[in-house]
């Protein structure tokens, strides 16, 4: 999964750097901190031991698209797996494929295959991109 994951960062570093500008820097680094702090706070799941948080690759996607989400949710699992040992090195490059790439190319393929339609149909195929993001995990 290193070797899939680092295909895929490869890809979205040379799209950023061919279609983005400089500009989206800042705001790819202050996006990475929000979703690093939201998916911080973690809610009981009822019934069971185990809890269930927040991921924000559907909204990033939606502000950055693909390249730009990509590398920000990159970002913000390397430090949480080096600050906070969430997911841990050795299974980074599984993360990075299902929260990073998984996240930031489900709303893409999404709003790709319903270009064109009404803004109600986008507002579905958003929640139903968040909703496969949240099943990749």
């Amino acid at each position: 999964m290193f070797i899939i994951a680092a295909c895929f960062i490869i890809w979205a570093w040379r799209g950023a750097k061919r279609t983005l500008p400089r500009s989206f820097i800042p705001l790819a680094a202050v996006l990475a901190s929000v979703v690093l702090i939201v998916q911080m706070f973690e809610f009981p799941v009822a019934g069971g031991g185990s809890t269930w948080h927040i991921m924000g690759g559907t909204l990033v996607a939606m502000i950055l698209g693909p390249y730009g989400a990509t590398i920000s949710l990159t970002i913000v699992l390397i430090i949480q797996a080096l600050a906070f040992g969430d997911g841990g090195l050795t299974s980074f490059g599984a993360n990075v494929f299902n929260m990073a790439v998984i996240g930031a190319l489900s709303f893409s393929i999404v709003k790709m295959l319903l270009k064109g339609s009404s803004s109600k149909k986008r507002f579905a195929a958003s929640l139903f991109a968040a909703f496969l993001c949240s099943q990749a995990r």
